[in-house]
């Protein structure tokens, strides 16, 4: 008797733990649009920025079938903001991927490159390059860490976005800078039984 409790116990564990990893591994799609503020309000130059860390991020690879991987067009839900931003501000990025987002402790960056190479110091500095860290714990979460330039007549302007914000699922949000904004939605892949049903909203966040 016993040992078939032993048993039993030892069943159950397996069910917890392999019901722990499929939940673990579920498929997420992140979108993010990063626009510039219009010309005419006032652009805070920040000194001693420093640079985001980029030696463990992963880049975005084009293999539909593999993790971290481009979203075409067609995948992409945000179009129709992206139209309404391009008609008031300068759009520097807008890209779609799909992961599995883990625990903080696992979770992996995101290299994120976009815009216009202005060349540099570097060659192939773009307006946008940094990183972006999704995890679940109790809540779904970002780090963002993302390093912005602006070129003017003498030269090329620095500002850095480093912010951690609170996200929940099919919202779309914003992460606000004085000079740039963000805006993210992370939705959970189509399933057989079909798509999230929630209705999108939006939610601000300020730095």
């Amino acid at each position: 008797m016993k040992k078939n409790i032993q048993l039993l116990l030892s069943i159950a564990l397996l069910i917890m733990v392999s019901a722990s990893h499929a939940k673990a591994e579920k498929w997420y799609r992140v979108e993010m649009l990063i626009f510039e503020m219009k010309d005419n309000q006032p652009h805070i130059e920040e000194t001693d920025i420093g640079k985001p860390a980029l030696g463990n991020a992963i880049s975005l690879n084009s293999d539909p079938s593999s993790e971290f991987s481009v979203l075409s067009d067609n995948q992409l839900a945000l179009l129709d903001a992206k139209k309404r931003i391009q008609k008031n501000y300068h759009l520097v990025l807008h890209k779609g991927w799909r992961q599995m987002i883990t625990d903080k402790e696992h979770a992996q960056k995101v290299h994120l490159i976009g815009g216009k190479s202005l060349g540099g110091e570097i060659a192939g500095d773009f307006e946008v390059d940094g990183t972006v860290r999704l995890s679940l714990g109790r809540n779904l979460n970002v780090d963002a860490d993302l390093l912005f330039r602006k070129p003017t007549s003498d030269k090329i302007q620095a500002f850095r976005l480093k912010e951690s914000s609170r996200l929940r699922v099919n919202e779309i949000s914003y992460i606000d800078h004085p000079n740039y904004g963000v805006i993210i939605m992370v939705t959970p892949e189509k399933t057989a039984e079909g798509t999230p049903s929630a209705a999108l909203s939006t939610k601000k966040k300020t730095s």
